[in-house]
């Protein structure tokens, strides 16, 4: 039975008024044969990928079963409705891991899969598309189709980082890998500025699985990004498995604080704590696999009105570059920035896929006339110093944005147009980046 509601996007700036409709396994698809959908897993996405307006909602939450463990080849099967969590949990438990974690354990893995993710550890892993050998997919005019490196290629590919766009990826089969240890040592390094981040990050990356950073971007000059770089790496010892919970309200009840002054004082304060932590620390895997999960309160202090990300890749000899021209646009501005972090990348561009060689850059602010404008001047940096933006973490990113920065965008367009002429797969994001 079809559902009527609003659907709302992570960062809550969109609202669509859909239908949706929630199976439990293959056969509830068959009455959707012949009509437009998409596939909707935990609705995490920023950028209204999942919902649509004119077109079935497809819930596949209830699509979550593990369907083989192959401990001899070291893959899984899975119905791509389960939470990365879970999934994460049965491995562990078995002694094994997923290589590629996005922050959040309640992410599913066909939403993994559609946006091609990243972890902590992109520079040693790669994206999540690397790890996958196989897929099921179901097309509502074309029906069910194998896809593997071997089989159906090109599809293979271009659902890979699709965003969905091909169809409903019913199961999935992973590689996966020997856990060497159930903790995780964290070792925390303080940093002047950004530029010491990355330097810091590039030395250390052969050493240790996750490298990556939190930076304060409302200090200026020598202090511009100061903060923390975290260093981790396996450690042994015994480690409970964690119950994840999704502590994500979809309506946030609070009128949000939107003071500049605050957001600037919250980032002191963080620093504060980080100074007051132990430098080297020993941490559950479950739980430092997730950053995010038990910190939700931060998604709620910008209330009913949302907040905006900006997620770029600046190439290696580009982004010291765009890292000063950014210090001098919010010297300017004065911006108030409420989280800043770094991670480095490795590996090739893929599609639409927010990946290749780089610095990775994350900002998050609240939700605003006036952001609108400053990431208005953030795509002027991107595209000036050839970034690459993440299409599932920004709202409002345009066609001619997407055009301007993906190689491949044409390429991609073209494809999904041949494979789905009738435009029977539909989604919010599709429209907004030209994609119909």
């Amino acid at each position: 039975m079809k559902k009527e509601h609003v659907l709302t996007s992570f960062d809550k700036t969109e609202k669509t008024p859909c239908f949706s409709v929630r199976p439990e396994k293959y056969d509830d698809l068959i009455s959707l044969r012949g009509q437009p959908i998409i596939a909707r897993g935990s609705g995490l996405s920023y950028g209204s990928a999942s919902v649509a307006s004119d077109a079935t909602v497809v819930d596949m939450t209830r699509m979550n079963r593990i369907l083989d463990f192959d401990e001899s080849h070291e893959t899984v099967t899975v119905e791509t409705g389960i939470r990365i969590g879970e999934l994460h949990n049965f491995l562990l438990s078995k002694g094994y891991i997923l290589p590629v974690l996005p922050g959040y354990p309640t992410i599913t893995i066909g939403g993994c899969i559609g946006f091609n993710v990243h972890g902590k550890s992109q520079f040693r892993v790669g994206t999540f598309g690397d790890w996958v050998i196989a897929m099921q997919l179901f097309h509502p005019e074309k029906g069910e189709i194998q896809l593997s490196r071997y089989q159906n290629m090109d599809v293979f590919d271009l659902t890979i980082g699709g965003m969905g766009l091909t169809g409903i990826v019913l199961s999935a089969t992973l590689k996966i890998k020997k856990v060497p240890g159930l903790r995780l040592s964290v070792k925390l390094e303080k940093i002047r500025n950004v530029f010491e981040a990355v330097n810091l990050m590039q030395k250390n990356s052969p050493s240790f699985e996750y490298v990556y950073s939190w930076n304060n971007f409302n200090r200026y000059r020598h202090n511009f990004g100061k903060g923390y770089v975290y260093l981790e790496d396996y450690d042994t010892g015994n480690s409970s498995l964690v119950s994840f919970k999704d502590r994500i309200s979809c309506s946030y009840k609070s009128p949000g604080i939107q003071n500049p002054m605050f957001i600037r004082w919250m980032n002191e304060i963080y620093s504060l704590m980080g100074s007051l932590r132990n430098q080297k620390e020993s941490i559950s895997l479950s739980s430092g696999s997730f950053p995010i999960y038990g910190k939700e309160i931060y998604f709620n202090l910008f209330g009913k009105k949302g907040f905006r990300e900006y997620q770029v890749l600046f190439s290696w000899d580009q982004w010291e570059r765009a890292f000063e021209e950014l210090e001098s646009m919010l010297q300017r501005s004065r911006h108030p920035i409420a989280l800043g972090s770094l991670k480095i990348f490795k590996g090739r561009q893929h599609n639409l896929s927010f990946c290749g060689d780089g610095v990775c850059l994350t900002l998050d602010v609240s939700a605003t006339k006036n952001s609108v404008r400053f990431f208005e001047r953030l795509d002027e940096l991107c595209l000036k110093y050839n970034g690459i933006p993440n299409l599932s973490k920004d709202s409002r990113l345009s066609s001619s944005m997407i055009m301007a920065s993906f190689p491949a965008f044409l390429t991609f367009r073209r494809a999904i147009l041949e494979f789905d002429p009738n435009n029977l797969i539909r989604s919010e994001l599709k429209k907004r980046i030209g994609l119909t």
